[in-house]
Parts: C-alpha cells; structure tokens; sequence
C-alpha cells in the first residue's frame, strides 16, 4: 500500500505516512543551505578567474600590438614587407 489509498469512498492514510515529512523535509532544507553556500562563496571564484583572464588577455594584446609596430618600423616599406611576407609564406 502506498501512502494514500481510496477504501469505498473514503481516503486512508499508511502508518508510515509519517515517513515522508520527516526525510523530505530535512532534504529540502540541506539542498536549499548547500544551494545557497554554492551561490555565496562559487562566483568569488569565477570572477577571479575572468579578472585574471581580462589581465591576461590585455597583456597578451599589448605584446602582439608591440610586435606588430616592431615588425612595421624594421620592414621599412610596404614592398619590404611584401617580399618579408612571401618568404615565409604568409
């Protein structure tokens, strides 16, 4: 017999009914406490990580920036470059 059974008419309810408040109940509340410390303690981490990922993204493009200005002021003229280019195959 499950929790609730329909007798002529009339609703029964299983002894062990009281089975089902006591474990879902405690249940729902641990989940919700574990939920709530995952959103109070986990985005600290991930906005760390996406600071340390900007910072490393911003440094990154300032070297290829640098590289590149290098690259133009020592291949002198556009036709310089143009032959630079087609030796190395780019």
């Amino acid at each position: 017999m499950g929790f609730f059974a329909f007798n002529e008419g009339q609703l029964a309810v299983s002894p062990a009914f009281w089975m089902y408040p006591s474990i879902v109940l405690p249940l729902t509340i641990a989940v919700f406490a574990a939920w709530l410390a995952w959103m109070k303690f986990r985005p600290v981490k991930f906005k760390e990580k996406k600071d340390e990922l900007y910072d490393e993204l911003k440094r990154k493009n300032n070297t290829m920036r640098q590289n590149q200005l290098a690259g133009t002021l020592t291949l002198g003229t556009r036709s310089e470059r143009e032959r630079w280019y087609r030796r190395v195959g780019r």
